[in-house]
């Protein structure tokens, strides 16, 4: 929310939507691979404001009126996150709590933990995917069909006449 009125009141020059861009790219890259323990002395529970804000930059840095970014060939994928982020949110801990699981059977090493993550990230991506093509859309379809006056765009909402 924080984001969206960012963008609202001060949208960033494109220059600027590309340092929060690298800004949260890097952030979010070095939170993935330096997860050690030197950065959590270092920053305590800031970690996981490191992690916010460098979502917060990067978001902000591609919506931006002025990002070019938005358009670029090749995030179809990234795209499709965003579009199952609701039944990705309601099942990835199914996924997180197995690959957790699978982990410490074998062996728990923290230094091998950054190579569970990708499988972790697919499979929830893909229970997301099943979540919305065998529950989400067609209940979708079937509103839109059983009310035709109804037009979802976030929330239900009548049309006026």
């Amino acid at each position: 929310m924080l984001g969206a009125l960012w963008l609202r009141a001060w949208p960033p020059s494109a220059r600027d939507a590309r340092v929060l861009r690298g800004f949260g790219a890097a952030a979010m890259l070095a939170m993935m691979l330096f997860t050690a323990p030197w950065l959590w002395r270092a920053l305590h529970d800031g970690v996981m404001l490191m992690l916010t804000l460098a979502t917060l930059c990067l978001l902000v840095g591609m919506a931006a009126p002025s990002s070019t970014s938005r358009h670029v060939r090749g995030f179809g994928w990234l795209e499709s996150w965003g579009r199952l982020s609701y039944e990705i949110y309601l099942t990835h801990m199914f996924v997180v709590f197995g690959a957790v699981r699978l982990w410490c059977a074998h062996g728990g090493d923290p230094q091998a933990g950054l190579w569970w993550y990708l499988p972790t990230l697919v499979v929830s991506w893909a229970l997301g995917w099943l979540l919305a093509r065998g529950f989400s859309q067609p209940c979708e379809r079937w509103l839109r069909g059983a009310r035709p006056g109804v037009h979802l765009s976030g929330a239900l909402s009548q049309t006026p006449p």
